[in-house]
């Protein structure tokens, strides 16, 4: 979701979630993992972006997430934090985060309004609905195609 609420330019791409997953395939990273600072580096040199972001977790029903901007090449960091209090608060809270790191990334004024003109919203505003997408797509990145169409 942040990736799309971001958007895209010439001056900015994301990686993509399957190359985001060989990454982790290839350097034997447990998916339930907890990135410190130097397992982050490992990933984005592996990916070559000059910019990376972290990771979320739910703690109650509150679901925060700590981001980091770290512009690889200016060897800048730059800590974001966004908290839903409620699941059904996260798409708002996914879309904050995504402005914030439009504004930490010191693109000009026409780059950002180019990024905001291309982010996408999810077609859905049903969390369960992106919840299943998300199910299906990882059960397919793993082979397990039966199982994804199933969900």
């Amino acid at each position: 979701m942040l990736s799309t609420d971001v958007g895209q330019s010439a001056h900015l791409r994301t990686i993509s979630p399957d190359r985001l997953h060989q990454i982790w395939k290839d350097l034997r990273i447990p998916a339930n993992a907890d990135l410190d600072p130097d397992m982050l580096r490992r990933i984005a040199e592996s990916a070559m972006p000059r910019r990376s972001l972290g990771q979320y977790a739910k703690v109650g029903d509150q679901i925060r997430i700590d981001a980091t901007v770290e512009d690889m090449k200016r060897k800048r960091i730059t800590p974001l934090k966004v908290a839903a209090p409620a699941e059904k608060e996260l798409l708002k809270a996914v879309q904050q985060l995504a402005e914030s790191v439009q504004q930490s990334l010191a693109l000009s004024g026409d780059v950002l309004k180019d990024l905001r003109a291309k982010s996408l919203k999810p077609s859905s505003q049903s969390l369960a609905a992106l919840r299943f997408y998300h199910e299906g797509i990882e059960l397919a990145r793993q082979g397990n195609h039966l199982e994804a169409r199933s969900v």
